[in-house]
């Protein structure tokens, strides 16, 4: 996907995040430019559709594929998902669990 602009996924995608998005169980943010010329919007579209766990997702307008850092947009929502994630992690004791059973 990040070689042609297209709709589809092609069989050689060393990409296929598509494959992959449904055994993410963590909360997925996704992030696309409107005007990303070698990814098409519709690929992080339908990534948003597929997820298990939704974080609300941000679509850049006019953002492209290797600028959208540089809306303030952006680091906006960036800290908001940060700020959710923590709150999520400090409220969660299966995480917490899971953290402090990991050997060192």
């Amino acid at each position: 996907r990040v070689l042609y602009p297209v709709k589809i996924t092609f069989w050689f995608d060393i990409f296929k995040n598509i494959d992959r998005i449904r055994h993410v169980t963590c909360p997925v943010l996704v992030i696309h430019g409107t005007k990303d010329e070698i990814v098409n919007m519709s690929h992080g579209k339908r990534l948003y559709e597929l997820a298990k766990a939704k974080y609300d997702p941000l679509w850049v307008k006019g953002g492209g594929h290797c600028n959208l850092e540089t809306y303030p947009e952006y680091i906006k929502h960036m800290r908001k998902y940060i700020n959710a994630m923590e709150k999520l992690a400090l409220n969660n004791p299966t995480t917490k669990q899971q953290d402090d059973e990991e050997p060192s």
